[in-house]
């Protein structure tokens, strides 16, 4: 695909979950991911991608243009528009359908709506790292 294909399709924002951090993760790198607030709140990385979500997840495992957080400890892709967003974790209605209009894809700049999306999920109580 070439940056004017690309373009004109433009971009789409996706989360992904994140283990809670493990031995194997540098001290610096527990600190990152983990809340210091709340210990047991959910992390999830938000990106944006000209990709489909599913191919740009695969590009972070095998490291080509990853961030370290998602190939380290990305366990899937997350549905905004689903009932149950995590596991027994619920968002609630107008969060769901906020993020799904954000998500979307959209030729708009992603930056703002990559950080729109973070909001959203803070203020949910789930803990949102994006731009890594």
């Amino acid at each position: 695909m070439t940056g004017r294909e690309a373009d004109k399709r433009g971009t789409v924002i996706y989360i992904v979950e994140l283990a809670r951090p493990h031995p194997g993760v540098s001290r610096k790198g527990a600190r990152k991911v983990a809340s210091r607030k709340r210990a047991d709140a959910p992390v999830v990385y938000v990106g944006q991608t000209v990709l489909h979500p599913e191919e740009r997840l695969h590009n972070h495992f095998i490291g080509h243009c990853a961030s370290r957080k998602v190939r380290d400890l990305g366990l899937r892709l997350l549905d905004p528009e689903a009932e149950e967003f995590l596991p027994g974790y619920r968002l609630p209605a107008n969060t769901r359908a906020a993020l799904r209009l954000v998500c979307a894809r959209s030729p708009e700049p992603p930056e703002p709506r990559e950080v729109e999306v973070a909001r959203l999920l803070r203020a949910s109580g789930i803990r949102a790292l994006y731009g890594l």
